[in-house]
């Protein structure tokens, strides 16, 4: 089996096929759910990755960039629910005080979330300014010209964190256009938390470089009108040019 695995001819199939019988799927989502899956789909041979040895250790910054991801999901979701409050005061026909005390108490909530979200980016900020003046500390004392930073004399306990405050829309059509607007925001985000935690110990380079032809991917993107640089560097791009004038419907 394992010389199977490293057979060109497994390579080929087991990368390729998956992403093949993708293509003729109909889907309707946003560009950041598209490229979730091609990451995905790039990390479906994982047999094959592991017989060549490809899988890689779980970057340094792994938990810190999930963190980020979820603390964003967090702030746009207490948006969206902001904005479905907004909306749904402005839907009363009369005004109805049990709903207000809710909306009210979902407000304190989120403003409750919303101030610890800005004392742990400021707590960032700080830890970041920190570390700057003590390098540039040690740089003058080694007898080295320093510019003078304008953050040296900046005392300010927010460390240039501010709390930014959405507007309300002034009328219901903007209100939910704003909402749909948060709805895809919050997919987008969930697509790259799950695309960063399922293939966080897989090298997707590698998958694309070697276990993928690239006409696939080329024609899924023209198919799916994903940008290419997306999913392709400029080197990849560059080492596959015969790759890249493949139709939109060419088949593996």
């Amino acid at each position: 089996m394992q010389r199977i695995a490293r057979s060109p001819f497994f390579v080929s199939f087991n990368g390729e096929e998956p992403n093949e019988r993708s293509r003729g799927e109909s889907v309707d989502c946003s560009p950041c759910v598209l490229l979730t899956c091609v990451s995905l789909v790039s990390s479906v041979p994982s047999c094959v990755v592991c017989s060549g040895n490809h899988q890689r250790s779980i970057p340094k910054g792994h938990d810190a960039a999930i963190q980020k991801l979820k603390e964003n999901i967090e702030a746009v979701t207490d948006d969206r629910d902001e904005m479905e409050d907004w909306i749904e005061e402005m839907s009363e026909k009369k005004k109805d005080k049990a709903a207000a005390a809710k909306r009210e108490q979902r407000a304190e909530e989120r403003a409750e979330r919303r101030g610890l979200r800005l004392d742990r980016l400021r707590e960032e900020a700080k830890a970041k300014f920190l570390k700057g003046k003590e390098e540039r500390a040690k740089l003058r004392a080694a007898g080295q010209t320093v510019a003078e930073s304008e953050e040296e004399d900046d005392d300010e306990k927010d460390y240039g964190v501010k709390d930014k405050t959405r507007g309300r829309p002034a009328d219901l059509t903007k209100a939910e256009a704003a909402l749909k607007k948060l709805k895809e925001r919050i997919v987008n985000y969930e697509a790259q938390l799950a695309t960063k935690d399922q293939t966080k110990d897989v090298a997707l380079g590698t998958s694309k470089i070697n276990y993928m032809d690239p006409r696939i991917t080329v024609a899924w993107c023209k198919a799916k009108e994903v940008p290419l640089e997306a999913v392709f560097n400029r080197s990849l791009v560059s080492k596959f040019p015969w790759a890249m004038e493949v139709p939109p419907d060419w088949r593996f």
